[in-house]
């Protein structure tokens, strides 16, 4: 059987694409040169019939710009037979692929997490549909889905970003003449986000005595986040040969490697190691194994910090209280330093927290020595 299009597909990694070049004389219409999509189907057969469909739909696209050239009873006429319409081919799940499989890699695993659960979110509300069908109320009923959810609304929001943002880079991509549905929604402002309590400085205590007392990789983790303020990726992630324990000033160096970015350029830091995170690290280098400190949360070149997260509350908050989280030892770590004074340019180096001055980036920042003397000051014991 000869099928249409057949000669316009291409196999990579066993995956079939649609590989067709832009006729010069719609070339216009279309920012690149090419359409070129993933069929998501490894079946021959079943990529064949695809491909006839979309060499059909184009068809229609590419007569319909041909007709512009034509008299209006012709374009009417096609329009009332119903021979145009479809023009983009493109669904949201098919544009998910797509940023995905262009974006994907340079942003790594949990980038991706984000842009298919949103897109899940999406496709729930409003269908799975070819992105020039959406209407103006499409926006409104997304909206309305994720509220719905539950989801406060700074959440809604970067959810809805989310979808936007990948609707537009399909768009540049492909070169489509449609508009991004997703554009120009009107969000509430609620004040629904609840602000995370802080520790007091007993249960950072209590936090640290029965860390010490369980003594194991979790606990380790814990104990070396609290006395550090690193967030938990940044703990999660680090290599063994971070950590430093020998010299004058025990310190912990905090720098992107293969299994984690870090979230600005200011997050990459050394900080002096005290207290209980002094005590962690000590114990991370007498029983770690292997090139990461906690080899637990290193999955096939991954660092699993969600998981780290759902162990570590759960732990916290049947061993301290049941309103903290791992990442309120952070808001404590600052609260600790204005406590006693410390100027607020050291408490956002030691935090890794930006600044907006131009004159902090000159200059080579403070020394280890500096920040350990403040960092002695809030030792909890």
């Amino acid at each position: 059987m000869c099928y249409i299009g057949a000669e316009y597909l291409l196999q990579r990694d066993g995956i079939f694409y649609y590989n067709r070049r832009i006729p010069d004389d719609v070339s216009a219409q279309y920012a690149s040169k090419r359409v070129v999509f993933s069929l998501k189907t490894r079946s021959r057969s079943a990529a064949l019939k695809s491909a006839a469909s979309v060499t059909g739909q184009l068809e229609k696209q590419w007569l319909l710009f041909r007709s512009e050239k034509w008299p209006i009873p012709v374009l009417t006429t096609l329009t009332t037979l119903g021979t145009v319409n479809n023009l983009c081919g493109v669904t949201l799940s098919e544009a998910l692929d797509v940023y995905v499989r262009l974006k994907g890699g340079e942003k790594g695993t949990k980038f991706i997490r984000h842009a298919t659960r949103s897109t899940s979110y999406a496709i729930e509300a409003v269908g799975d549909h070819d992105l020039t069908s959406y209407d103006g109320k499409a926006r409104g009923v997304f909206r309305d889905a994720l509220l719905d959810r539950g989801l406060v609304s700074s959440s809604a929001k970067r959810v809805f970003a989310s979808v936007r943002a990948m609707v537009n880079f399909v768009i540049c991509e492909y070169g489509l003449k449609a508009t991004n549905p997703f554009l120009h929604v009107f969000f509430p402002e609620l004040n629904d986000t609840k602000k995370r309590k802080p520790f007091s400085s007993n249960e950072i205590r209590l936090l640290h005595d029965k860390c010490r007392s369980t003594d194991d990789d979790v606990r380790h983790l814990v104990a070396l986040i609290s006395d550090t303020g690193m967030r938990l990726s940044e703990a999660t992630g680090l290599k063994v040969s971070d950590i430093k324990v020998e010299g004058p000033t025990p310190y912990v160096c905090i720098r992107p490697n293969p299994i984690r970015r870090l979230k600005t350029k200011q997050s990459e830091r050394q900080v002096p190691l005290i207290g209980a995170s002094l005590w962690a690290a000590k114990r991370v280098l007498a029983t770690s194994s292997g090139d990461y400190a906690f080899p637990r949360y290193v999955k096939n070149g991954t660092c699993l910090a969600n998981s780290a997260s759902a162990t570590l509350n759960k732990w916290i908050r049947s061993n301290i209280s049941n309103d903290l989280v791992v990442h309120s030892t952070r808001h404590k770590f600052r609260d600790r330093l204005r406590e006693v004074g410390c100027p607020p340019e050291i408490i956002d180096s030691l935090g890794g927290w930006s600044r907006n001055s131009i004159g902090e980036s000159y200059g080579d920042g403070y020394s280890l020595k500096a920040k350990h003397e403040w960092l002695s000051k809030i030792i909890l014991e």
